[in-house]
C-alpha cells in the first residue's frame, strides 16, 4: 500500500538533506486527502517526517461516543477503542469553541467540577505517540449532554381547597419540575411545571395526602436529567364544597339565598360577582342569608363556600356553582291613556328598568295579559267602538337563568274608544240577535209541532230549547242552506242591512215555511262564496 512504498523509498532513495525536505513535501500532499494530521515539513528530518505522517494515517477516528450523567456535576463519556490508539483527547465546547479538558489511556472519561443544570458539548480524538510526538486522527461526531440539577428544597403547601392542593418550593436552574403523588402505596408522577408552583387536583376533600418534586434538565437532544427527590410533604385537603344553592328574589333590592349545610362547617362565605370576580358580601353561620341594599333590576351571581377555622385562620372549601338571578324592578309608574280610536287604546307610561313591561286588561273576572314590549307605550288593537276598557303595566327583569322578576303592577287606567262609522263587531252581534229573534217569530209552523218532532224530551222539552239546539248544532258544514251574504268590514248601514236580512227571513219562510232558519254569522272566506276582502258572513241555516 501507500505507507509501505513510502517506507522503502526513503530507506533506497533519499540520502541527502536537501533531498529529505523535498519527499516530505511530497509524501504531506500525498496524504492530505486520507485526514491524516500533517506535521510541518520543517519541523523534523526526512525520516521522522516519514514515520509521523504514516503513523498519523493509521490513527482512527473515535466513533460510538456515549455519556451518562453521574450527578449535578460530573458527566462520564464512554466511546469505542480504536485500533493501535496510544490515548485520547477530550474537548468540551466553551464560546463556540472545543478545549482540551483531559487526556486518558482508556475509553471513558469523567468530567468534574461542572456548574448544575446545564447542557455540554463534547468530542473525543484517538492519538499515537511517535517520536515523543503526539499524532491526532479525527475528531468524533459532537456529543450533546447535561448535568442534573440539584435536589428541590423548599417544597410546602401555600393553599388548598375541597378538591385541590396548591404547592410551592425554591427555585433552582433546570428546565422544570415534576410533581409527584404517592397513591396506593406508589409514587405516581401526577404534574409538570417550569414555575415553582403546582396545583393537584380531583382530590377529595378533608383527605391527606403526601408529596415530593424533582428538578429536570433537558439537553440538546431532548434526554431528561432529573435531580434528587425533595423531602416528602403530607398535605390535608380543605371542607366539602357547598351544594344546593337557591335563590329568591324578595323585592327589588333584596335578595335572599339557601344553600345545604356542610359537614364541619364552622361558617359560609357569601360571594357576589363583580368585575368577573367574586366578592365576599356576607359571612354567616347558619345556611341562608339576606343580601340586601342592591340596585333594582340588576342582574347578579352568587358562589357560597365553606370555612372550617384550623388554628385560628379559615381554611375554605371550593365555591359552590354559581346561581344567577336579579332584582325586582321597580313598581311601574305614569301609566295614561295618550290616545284612542274607534277600535284602539294606545297607552304610554314612564320608563325604569327592566327588559319589558307586561300590559294586562280587565276582562271583567280577572287581569287577562294581553301584550309585552320594551318600549314605554303599547296600543291594545281590535276592541269595540263606544266601549270602556280598563288596562295596567307591570314592568319584568329577566335574569341569566332566563327566570323572570316582576315588579309592583302599576295602578289601572281606564280608556274608552270612539265612535265609529263603520259596522262593528258589535254592532253585527246585535243584528244576529235581532235577527235571531224574527227568526223565531216567523216560525209558526214549529212553534205549533215542536212536541212532534224526533228526540223530544230527549234533547229538548221546551219551545226555548229546541230553537237553541239548533241554534248551538247547526253550522254550514252540517246545515242547509240557499245562499250565503256577505257584510263588507268597510260598511256603514247596519240598520239597512238588518232591515233588508229580515225581509230575506220572511222570504225564506214563505218559501218553506215548515222550518227554523238559524242566523250563523262568521268572518270571511271561509263561506261558501270566497270574498278576498275582509267581510262577515250571514247564512240562514235550516
Amino acid at each position: 500500500d501507500i505507507l509501505g512504498i513510502i517506507e522503502n523509498r526513503e530507506r533506497c532513495f533519499f540520502m541527502k538533506n536537501g533531498m529529505k525536505k523535498t519527499a516530505a513535501v511530497v509524501m504531506a500532499a500525498m496524504l492530505m486527502g486520507t485526514g491524516a494530521v500533517v506535521p510541518a515539513a520543517e519541523d523534523m528530518g526526512i525520516f521522522s517526517q516519514t514515520a509521523i505522517v504514516a503513523e498519523a494515517a493509521s490513527v482512527g477516528k473515535v466513533t460510538g461516543l456515549k455519556s451518562k450523567t453521574l450527578s449535578n456535576s460530573e458527566i462520564k463519556l464512554k466511546w469505542s477503542k480504536v485500533k493501535g490508539a496510544s490515548g485520547y483527547t477530550v474537548y468540551m465546547r466553551k464560546n463556540g469553541k472545543y478545549n482540551k479538558v483531559g487526556d486518558t489511556k482508556s475509553t471513558n472519561y469523567t468530567v468534574k467540577n461542572l456548574p448544575n443544570a446545564t447542557r455540554e458539548n463534547f468530542k473525543v480524538r484517538a492519538y499515537k505517540t511517535v517520536k515523543g510526538k503526539k499524532v491526532y486522527g479525527e475528531y468524533s461526531a459532537n456529543w450533546n449532554t447535561a448535568t442534573n440539577p440539584q435536589a428541590c428544597k423548599g417544597l410546602k403547601k401555600i393553599s388548598a381547597n375541597s378538591d385541590s392542593i396548591k404547592l410551592s418550593w425554591t427555585k433552582i436552574g433546570c428546565t422544570n419540575y415534576r410533581v409527584f403523588q404517592l397513591k396506593n402505596g406508589e409514587w405516581k408522577e401526577v404534574g409538570k411545571t417550569a414555575g415553582t408552583s403546582y396545583t393537584v387536583k380531583n382530590l377529595k376533600a378533608e383527605s391527606e395526602y403526601k408529596f415530593k418534586i424533582r428538578a429536570c434538565k433537558t439537553d440538546d437532544k431532548n434526554a431528561n436529567h432529573y435531580g434528587k427527590y425533595s423531602n416528602v410533604i403530607v398535605a390535608k385537603t380543605n371542607i366539602k364544597k357547598v351544594t344546593g344553592l337557591r335563590a329568591k328574589t324578595i323585592s327589588n333590592s333584596k335578595i335572599k339565598l339557601s344553600w345545604n349545610s356542610v359537614s364541619g362547617a364552622d361558617g359560609y362565605s357569601v360571594g357576589m360577582r363583580k368585575n368577573g370576580v367574586y366578592n365576599e358580601v356576607a359571612d354567616v353561620t347558619e345556611t341562608n342569608a339576606v343580601v340586601s341594599g342592591l340596585p333594582n333590576a340588576t342582574r347578579e351571581s352568587f358562589k357560597i363556600r365553606a370555612y372550617s377555622i384550623v388554628d385560628g385562620s379559615k381554611q375554605y372549601g371550593n365555591w359552590s356553582d354559581s346561581v344567577a338571578t336579579a332584582t325586582a324592578p321597580q313598581k311601574a309608574k305614569g301609566l295614561n291613556v295618550s290616545s284612542v280610536t274607534e277600535s284602539s287604546v294606545t297607552l304610554s307610561w314612564d320608563k325604569i328598568g327592566c327588559n319589558e313591561y307586561v300590559v294586562y286588561e280587565d276582562n271583567g273576572e280577572s287581569w287577562s295579559e294581553i301584550g309585552r314590549t320594551a318600549d314605554t307605550q303599547f296600543t291594545v288593537k281590535n276592541l269595540n267602538a263606544e266601549t270602556s276598557y280598563n288596562f295596567k303595566i307591570q314592568a319584568v327583569k329577566i335574569d341569566d337563568a332566563k327566570f323572570e322578576h316582576y315588579g309592583e303592577e302599576s295602578d289601572f287606567v281606564t280608556g274608552t274608544t270612539s265612535r265609529s262609522d263603520k259596522i262593528t263587531q258589535a254592532d253585527i252581534d246585535a243584528m244576529k240577535a235581532e235577527l235571531t229573534a224574527y227568526s223565531r217569530e216567523k216560525a209558526e209552523y214549529i212553534k205549533e209541532h215542536y212536541t212532534e218532532f224526533w228526540k223530544y224530551g230527549i234533547d229538548y222539552n221546551t219551545l226555548e230549547e229546541y230553537f237553541s239546539m239548533l241554534e248551538n248544532k247547526l253550522t254550514p258544514e252540517n246545515g242547509s242552506y240557499n245562499d250565503v251574504y256577505t257584510i263588507p268590514f268597510d260598511d256603514k248601514n247596519i240598520d239597512k242591512i238588518t232591515k233588508i236580512f229580515k225581509g230575506q227571513i220572511e222570504y225564506e219562510y214563505k218559501q218553506d215555511s215548515n222550518v227554523y232558519y238559524v242566523v250563523y254569522v262568521e268572518t270571511c272566506p271561509n263561506g261558501h262564496r270566497i270574498n278576498p276582502k275582509p267581510c262577515w258572513a250571514i247564512y240562514f241555516l235550516y
